[in-house]
């Protein structure tokens, strides 16, 4: 029997007030369900060179599970076999490609893990449509959860000597104005030389500045609208007790790869396969994830 191995990101998500900046009372829970109710109503939402809209919603209790489709009408691969015989789909107009991506999501602790996809619904895309559709103004944040353990070590850190970060984007200087940093000078030297990598050390002091400085740099390539972009994390520092540490943040991601049976009639994996593969990630990565979610 066919497989395919799906990975699920988790992410804690703050819907933001970008006037007031703060952290809003609704949940994306509240904005699923609004959607969901509204279906009939609501036209996909058209954005990235793509359509996108919610396709199925069911609640189970604490727990709500999702199907998104990303919808390409244009550019669009052709119909081929074995025999090298090749023609194009037939489709209907407003017809095109589905690409799914599922989701679960726990409606008190706004904890959701969702299908990593790059040709899906990607995490940018996610939040993005909910900010585009329902009635909720602002911004809808998807913070990468991080192994408790590792938060731990880095909030024992009371010095941080130096910070390493990396960004895989051919728009360096787009990914560096999104952080609020002053390193404009970085990305033009990365636009000059058509870097495709912007490589970033930061050797820092011991002024308590410096450490708060850092722990919001941090914040920023963690949870920041191009977060998928960072490619390595690294921070090192001491302790009250003068030992050295070195944190891997990208390694400590909370993440879960299961192997999905492929469905042989619709030779993909199907929505209750995903589905049973969602619960299965939470289920495991549960005592991972921070303490708030119990």
């Amino acid at each position: 029997m066919a497989t395919r191995k799906i990975r699920f990101d988790f992410y804690k998500v703050e819907l933001r007030d970008e006037k007031k900046k703060s952290i809003t009372d609704r949940t994306l829970a509240d904005l699923v369900q609004e959607i969901w109710d509204n279906r009939t109503q609501l036209a996909a939402v058209k954005m990235r060179g793509a359509h996108y809209f919610l396709h199925f919603c069911r609640v189970h209790g604490e727990v709500m599970v999702g199907n998104m489709i990303r919808l390409r009408t244009t550019d669009l691969p052709m119909k081929a076999s074995i025999a090298k015989h090749v023609e194009a789909f037939d489709l209907q107009e407003g017809e095109g490609m589905g690409e799914e991506t599922s989701f679960l999501l726990r409606r008190s602790s706004n904890l959701l893990v969702l299908q990593s996809s790059k040709i899906g619904v990607t995490r940018a895309a996610f939040a993005e449509y909910f900010e585009a559709s329902g009635s909720f103004n602002g911004r809808v944040a998807l913070k990468p959860c991080v192994d408790v353990n590792t938060l731990a070590r880095l909030a024992n850190l009371t010095t941080v000597r130096k910070l390493e970060v990396a960004v895989a984007h051919t728009d360096g200087n787009k990914f560096l104005d999104a952080q609020g940093l002053s390193t404009r000078h970085v990305a033009g030297l990365a636009a000059y030389f058509a870097a495709p990598t912007v490589h970033l050390t930061v050797s820092m002091g011991r002024e308590k500045g410096f450490l708060h400085n850092a722990h919001e740099a941090i914040g920023g390539w963690l949870g920041g609208e191009m977060h998928e972009d960072v490619t390595k994390l690294v921070v090192t520092g001491q302790t009250d007790d003068d030992e050295a540490d070195m944190i891997d943040l990208l390694s400590d991601r909370i993440s879960y790869v299961h192997e999905c049976a492929v469905d042989t009639v619709r030779r993909g994996v199907t929505f209750s396969t995903r589905e049973a593969a969602l619960k299965a990630a939470y289920a495991k990565r549960r005592k991972k994830v921070a303490a708030d979610d119990e």
